[in-house]
Order: C-alpha cells, then structure tokens, then sequence
C-alpha cells in the first residue's frame, strides 16, 4: 500500500513543510517507488507510492487537476475502471492518463462527493478544493484502507498509520482506556476512537470535511436493505454469485508482476485459485498473472497440506511452500514496539513468511480468503441486535436457524450457551469516551455534533467455534470454479511494502467485495 500525509492549519497560517516531511519519513516503508508533496498556504498534502498497477507506473502523486485548483493524494486502486471512465466521458470529463488517480481526481470534479459511492475498490485518500477552500477526506465502505487524524496546536494532521501521528509537536498522547478495554474483551466495535486519545480514525464508508475551521464526518455509503436479489432456485443463485466472484477475482489480478495468492486449503483461498486458474485456462488473464503459495505446518492440528495438494492437483498449479517451522517469528512485544498499536492475533504471523516470499519473487500484491466466514458463513451476533430491538419472536427463530447452520458446518457441538453468548454481545455501541469528546470539542463548532462511533456493535466479526470447512469428499472442480463457489469467500488483496509495514496486520489489507 500507499502512504498519505498532509497537514491543514485551521488558523490559517502556513501548514508546516517540516512536520509533513516527518510525517512522511514515518512511513517510508509504505513507498519504495517514490514520495511527492504539494503545498498551497494552509494546506500541504504528502504521499509515499507503492506501484501495484501498470497503470499505476510513472504516477507523481499528489495529482492536481487541470485547473489547479484540486489536489489529491490516494492510496488505493479503482476496480470498475472500465464503468467509471464510460460515466466520465460521457459527461465529457477529459482524462489525460488511465491512472486510478486520475479516475478518482475527475470522479470528484464531476460529482463532487457522491463520486466516492461510484468508486469500487479500496481506498483512503484526501482531496484539497481549492475553489472551496475545503478539505474531504474519505475511506472505502469496508475501510480496508487506513486513515487516521488529530487535531494539533491548531492543525489539523493525517496520515496512514497510527504511528505516524505520534511524530506531532504535541507528543504522545495519552492512552484511551476504552478502547483498551474493547481490545482486551475481544469485541473491538469503536469506529472512530483509536488506542491514543485525541487520534481518530474516518470510520468505514465515510467521509470529513474540514471547512472554515469545521470538521463534519458523514457516511456517503451504505447497504439499503430494501434491494432484494430474486432468482427462482438456488442454481440461479449460485450463477449469479459466480459472476461476481469471477470478476472480483479477475480484476484484483491486475497487478505489477504476478499477484501472489495465498492457499491455505479452506474453501475461501481454495475457491480463489481455482477461478484465477479458470480466468488462466479461459485466456481472461494472463497465464503469469499469478503464484501460489501456502504455509506447510507439521503439528497435525494445522496441517493442511492435503487439502493444498488436492487444489494444486486439480487445478495444474505449482505452488511455492514455505515452514514456518523453520523461522523465528517476531514476538507479541516487538510489534507493538514497532507498530505503536495494539498487536494482531499471534496466528497470523506466519503468513508475513508468504509476504517477503512473494516480495522476493516480484509480487507486489496478493490475494487470499481472509474475511470469508463473515461475508458468508453469516454473523449470528446478529442476535443481539433482534433482542436490542425486543424483536423475540425473530431471535428464536434466527438463533434456531443459527444452530443448524453450525452444526452442519461440523466442528465442535453447539448449543444453547453458545445462543446466548451471540445474543449476549454487546447491545450497543460504548458511549464516546472523554477523549473522543474533548477532541470533537477542540475541532467543532459549539453547538456542532461531535464524532459518535457509528454502527451496531453488534455487527463486530464472528469468530465461529467450528472448524474450518475442507473438500472433506476430495477435490473436484465443481468445488472451485463453478457453481460450487457459492460456499467461496470475497479475495483479499495486499499490497506488499516492507515488512516494517506489518503487512499482516487486519489494518492494512484491502478486500474484494462484490
């Protein structure tokens, strides 16, 4: 990934070319091709860049319209590339490259901020209107990419990582104990707050402004539960799935050398490189377009190498391997040493191996199943939002529903006190601690709204009790690329800087979404 900076003085004196140049130096392993600043007065905008499309070669950012009154820095890719630039042209925008950056640039230009809902892919960026003297920052509505903010002896300050907003005048701030107690009961459901008070974080979907010494936080997308998709059985269901998820594989394939995809011989990644496969053999991509790799672990309660060598074999596909056995990983205390932030589960710390493996060899993004038991095997935390609603009549059925489901699935028996515990997290969101609401007081307006985390708490991932779904009846291509794929998972994508980056981290990966 990318990286973004910038610096915005709210009282109107010039922003600070030092600070963003420490801002930026805090996040170079997020750009080995390059870094760019651009500057007007009040505002600076700084960008470190990761080239992960061939589109992307030759990219300076921060960009500027014609005009010269818009400036961008993104950190993100465009996957509707095609749709997006028949819209434009069609209301006669003049593109003058094919980057994503450019796409994104004019989409505001043209729609202002509802050209952010027209955007599929994964992004955070921050656009400076020069016309309004106005800044927008934005995230993509899964927030896959990072962005975080405060609010500094009068400027107002961002970047990509946590880390970074460290290196501002005022010093560390201090620890935000709410969030500390999220973390530590395991249901981290604050959008907005981060480990440190007076940092923020743009929640998922949303967009700030910050307009004469303002900052307004809005959500521009969100799902409208009252679209419905109506096939007549689940055949047509299953087709139509596919479609998606063949496109969604097919355009995260276009990468800066071959995307690394990570196996792991679930159903998820499994259903990823058998469509990539299919995309290959049907000429859709090009037959380097990707590599596969995986993590041979010996203990037998983690060995999956079958189910990889049923894949691999059914597919026609080397796949690169790797032990983790053989390597020392970093410990829980070193990554917060180095990150600043809370640690990720100590499960994922193998799969960095595939990172600098994959790096080695030329990859510069990957793609695995990450994420696919919330989009697919359903959350019944649910529940908690039916009983937050006295909605009983529906939680008794939905949790009996809940219960076959996952014992069906296999794995360990389920019953009545796993129920209760869906229904027993947390029915609303933490009320805003003090530190989020000392730093709306420092940023608004009185009278002004201040930052709320947004959304259900309850809509925090599930981590299911039962075991990971396997080609248990052996491997068959129905199971991978056709209208088996049902049971397949959104791909994830990565783009691959520095392990210094700690690209393993939830924080940094961006999903495919359909």
């Amino acid at each position: 990934m990318s990286g973004l900076a910038g610096v915005y003085c709210l009282d109107g004196r010039p922003a600070e070319v030092t600070l963003l140049r420490r801002l930026l130096d805090a996040i170079a392993h997020r750009g080995p091709d390059g870094d760019g600043a651009w500057s007007d007065g009040a505002v600076a905008l700084g960008h470190r860049t990761l080239h992960t499309t061939p589109d992307a070669l030759g990219e300076k950012q921060p960009l500027i319209d014609e005009t010269g009154a818009v400036c961008l820095a993104l950190d993100g890719r465009v996957d509707n590339r095609d749709a997006l630039t028949a819209a434009l042209r069609d209301r006669d925008a003049r593109l003058r490259t094919c980057t994503d950056a450019e796409l994104v640039l004019h989409a505001y230009t043209v729609w202002g901020e509802d050209g952010l809902a027209r955007i599929v892919g994964d992004f955070a960026l921050a656009i400076w209107d020069g016309r309004r003297r106005r800044l927008l920052c934005a995230r993509d509505p899964l927030g896959i990419r990072p962005l975080f903010y405060r609010v500094d002896g009068g400027a107002f300050v961002w970047g990509s990582e946590l880390r970074q907003l460290l290196a501002a005048p005022s010093g560390r701030p201090q620890p935000n104990d709410g969030v500390i107690g999220e973390y530590l009961s395991n249901r981290l459901v604050t959008l907005d707050e981060t480990l440190y008070r007076g940092i923020l974080r743009v929640p998922p979907g949303h967009l700030l402004t910050v307009e004469d010494g303002r900052i307004r936080t809005r959500r521009y997308w969100d799902a409208d539960p009252r679209r419905e998709v109506r096939h007549r059985d689940d055949a047509e269901y299953a087709e139509h799935f596919l479609e998606i998820f063949r496109e969604a594989v097919r355009c995260r394939l276009r990468s800066v050398g071959p995307t690394a995809v990570f196996l792991s011989g679930g159903l998820d990644s499994s259903s990823i490189v058998g469509v990539a496969a299919a995309l290959v053999r049907e000429g859709r991509v090009a037959g380097d377009a990707f590599e596969t790799y995986t993590l041979d672990f010996t203990h037998p309660a983690a060995d999956e190498r079958r189910w990889v060598d049923d894949v691999a074999r059914t597919c026609g596909i080397p796949v690169h391997r790797f032990s983790p056995d053989r390597h020392a990983l970093p410990t829980l205390a070193d990554e917060v040493a180095a990150l600043q932030d809370f640690p990720d589960m100590p499960t994922t710390h193998p799969w960095g191996l595939l990172y600098d493996a994959a790096r080695a060899r030329g990859s510069r993004a990957a793609i695995w199943g990450y994420g696919g038991d919330e989009w697919l095997a359903g959350t019944p935390t649910h529940g908690a939002d039916l009983l937050r609603g006295l909605r009983l009549p529906a939680l008794v059925r939905q949790v009996r529903a809940d219960l076959r489901a996952c014992r069906a699935l296999g794995g360990p028996p389920v019953g009545l006190v796993d129920a209760f515990r869906w229904c027993g997290h947390r029915s609303c969101p933490r009320p805003p601690s003090d530190s989020s609401g000392a730093s709306a007081a420092a940023t608004s307006r009185p009278g002004s709204r201040p930052p709320s985390p947004a959304g259900s708490a309850c809509r925090s991932a599930w981590r299911r009790r039962s075991s990971r779904r396997r080609f248990r009846r052996g491997p068959s291509a129905r199971s991978t690329d056709s209208s088996g794929a049902a049971g397949a998972s959104p791909s994830t994508k990565w783009s691959i800087a520095s392990r210094a980056d700690g690209p393993w981290r939830a924080g940094t990966r961006s999903t495919t979404s359909a």
